[in-house]
């Protein structure tokens, strides 16, 4: 568990719900065509900035600001961290990825209504959680 004499993520709140509503409307037009030439379009999910450096999904991530996307593939989905930051969410630039991490994923019981992440505490760090409708992805970080 993280403890207060450790650094801890910060994740950027600044125009959360605004990041919500693009992610709501990209993912409802994506639908309709997913592929490009080069494949699968990733999808903005929000801002992350972290003042410490990180293991995110075992993949190292220095302390800084990016952008977060997913990207579904055929048997699961990856989170995409990109070096790119104040894009607006369809201008997506690959060659600036830092990582590609792959996400698990959980059916829900219950629907939840409107997109959510949250990073909850977890035994060895924290766990990123991305959920909406019956599906709930997450990601494990620890500190450096």
């Amino acid at each position: 568990m993280l403890s207060a004499a450790q650094p801890q993520a910060v994740v950027s709140t600044q125009d959360f719900q605004t990041l919500i509503e693009q992610h709501r409307a990209a993912a409802c037009e994506n639908t309709k065509a997913r592929t490009e030439e080069a494949g699968e379009r990733p999808e903005a999910v929000a801002g992350f900035s972290t003042s410490a450096d990180l293991l995110m999904g075992g993949a190292e991530v220095p302390a800084g600001s990016y952008t977060l996307y997913s990207l579904p593939r055929p048997d699961g989905a990856d989170l995409i961290v990109n070096r790119q930051t104040g894009q607006w969410g369809t201008e997506y630039d690959p060659s600036l990825d830092l990582v590609r991490v792959p996400l698990i994923r959980r059916d829900l019981v219950e629907p939840v209504e409107e997109f959510t992440i949250a990073i909850d505490s977890a035994d060895s760090g924290s766990v990123l959680r991305l959920a909406w409708e019956r599906t709930e992805w997450t990601v494990p970080l620890t500190p450096r």
